[in-house]
């Protein structure tokens, strides 16, 4: 018992910062998403919405409506909410439990730790109570922050109700991880599993909700949803979203003591016996170590691209009777707006989304030789004939291709959908998309700045990122100042096809982006590796 302490004060030592984080950020969106819908909606604007979200396309993505009419502003809140938000918490549990178990195994910390008097499962219990505890404080912050928001319809029982479900369904995930963790050799493993299973669960509950069977009772969001927080408080599905976590943490517990250390169910797959040409190169090495990231993300953004796209011919005809959402569109293009109808300025909301979601890869990859640096894995490349600039360079090579793959990817994920309507024409969604990568790049350069010249301040590009989502997205539902999205790289974007094509800031960003990768290859030429 002693050593389970102990391992839960490291533990909790070393998530203070990035869990206290999670902890905030989700609990400040969820009180400021409540706090903005009674602004948004009237008395036939919640009509309407119910309406458009009962459509199937709409149920696939946001989960099934509510039974029996109910119509408040707490349950329209927590029927377009929930998913995103198990979503978050579920990306955010698969990386906390990996990054404990898995990985700390990988890099040799787990054996360190194991010469302690620590008991064998003191690692994995310690991780899986604190993963409990993260998510039990999400919900109980969460479910306060709702009373005081007090919505129309908001009861104590149902703002509990619907913080409980996402902060279950959460921790369902955090035991899929557990699982991996024992079951994969390599952290990079585990994590794509787990992912897989994320995104598996996603479609069977849209696939339950959509067809009305049984589906979406097999995933844990299918549960959060049929919670049914603010009416029927279906407390039977918090009771079965933590009966789902006992499967996993009982066969982790039991692979974890038959295991050797190192070792997973399943072994890492042997390569070749001799590399390749290209593979004994810099950009091939860097290729190979980042192939899944960019394969994976393309198909992300794809599969993105194509549920929004479904939807454009119910949203259209759900903004032409919607003042309220008609005039959210018509802000978020400003001034510079030109003769466009409400599909164009409905893409070039979205291509906003797109964007910001695309910028996620491009950082990742951008970063991750600093990762390399950090690990120790970086030396031994550069003590061969291997000059910094070059492998730093595939690096930003590789980050820039994928930025350009990534929007292609959602470009035509939207389109696809749309064929055969005659709603918008696949140049102006590929316009619409390849229109950001300078604000992209622009991302990208201040990222290889930050690590080469000054890496231990790498974090401030996703501070930088996080910004340039509230301002730009959120701005507008909060008619903020023009210039709190001007001063990010996204306000300078011309948002095709509802604005004329302005090539001059696009210029200046691309520029920009050049001359700050070339200052970060440089210090990072100079400076001393670790």
């Amino acid at each position: 018992m002693a050593g389970f302490v102990r391992y839960f004060r490291f533990i909790l030592r070393r998530e203070r910062v990035v869990s206290g984080l999670w902890l905030a950020i989700t609990c400040a969106c969820t009180v400021g998403f409540a706090a903005m819908y009674p602004a948004l909606f009237d008395a036939g604007g919640m009509n309407e919405l119910a309406d458009m979200l009962a459509s199937p396309a709409m149920v696939g993505l946001m989960g099934p409506p509510y039974p029996d009419g109910v119509l408040t502003t707490a349950t329209l809140f927590a029927q377009t909410m929930n998913v995103w938000v198990m979503l978050a918490l579920g990306v955010m549990n698969i990386f906390l439990v990996i990054r404990h178990t898995r990985a700390d195994e990988e890099m040799g910390r787990l054996e360190l730790l194991r010469s302690l008097p620590l008991g064998r499962l003191a690692g994995i219990a310690s991780v899986l109570v604190f993963a409990l505890l993260l998510n039990a404080a999400i919900a109980v912050v969460s479910a306060l922050l709702l009373v005081l928001v007090n919505l129309e319809g908001t009861t104590a029982a149902g703002a509990f109700a619907y913080a409980g479900a996402v902060g279950a369904a959460g921790f369902v995930f955090a035991s899929v991880a557990l699982l991996t963790a024992q079951l994969f050799t390599t952290a990079r493993g585990a994590l794509g599993g787990a992912m897989a299973v994320l995104g598996a669960a996603y479609i069977l509950r849209a696939a339950g909700d959509v067809t009305g069977g049984t589906m979406g009772y097999l995933s844990p969001m299918g549960l959060g949803t049929r919670v049914y927080a603010f009416h029927l408080n279906d407390i039977r599905m918090l009771l079965l979203l933590l009966l789902e976590c006992a499967v996993p943490i009982a066969a982790a517990f039991v692979i974890a003591v038959r295991r050797d250390l190192g070792e997973g169910v399943f072994p890492a797959r042997k390569g070749a016996a001799g590399a390749s040409q290209f593979l004994r190169s810099p950009l091939g090495l860097a290729w190979r170590l980042t192939r899944g990231t960019v394969i994976i993300w393309c198909g992300v953004m794809l599969i993105v691209g194509a549920l929004y796209g479904v939807i454009i011919g119910d949203m259209a005809a759900f903004v032409e009777s919607n003042e309220m959402f008609r005039r959210m569109l018509e802000g978020g293009v400003g001034t510079d707006a030109i003769a466009a109808g409400l599909t164009e300025q409905y893409v070039a909301l979205l291509m906003v989304v797109m964007a910001m979601l695309a910028c996620v890869p491009v950082l990742i990859l951008t970063g991750r030789l600093r990762g390399e640096e950090t690990h120790g894995r970086l030396e031994p490349i550069l003590a061969r004939a291997v000059k910094r600039t070059t492998m730093f360079g595939s690096y930003i090579l590789i980050a820039t291709l994928t930025s350009v793959a990534a929007m292609v990817c959602a470009a035509i994920g939207l389109y696809l959908p749309t064929t055969g309507q005659n709603a918008i024409t696949f140049t102006a969604c590929m316009a619409a998309a390849l229109v950001y990568l300078p604000a992209l790049w622009l991302m990208m350069g201040l990222c290889v700045l930050l690590a080469g010249a000054a890496p231990r301040l790498t974090a401030l590009c996703w501070v930088l990122f996080a910004y340039s989502f509230a301002a730009i997205y959120l701005g507008r539902m909060y008619s903020l100042p023009a210039w709190t999205a001007q001063i990010t790289p996204f306000g300078h974007v011309p948002q095709l096809p509802a604005q004329a094509f302005a090539a001059a800031p696009l210029l200046v960003m691309t520029a920009l982006a050049i001359a700050l990768g070339a200052v970060g290859l440089i210090w990072f030429a100079r400076r001393d590796i670790g």
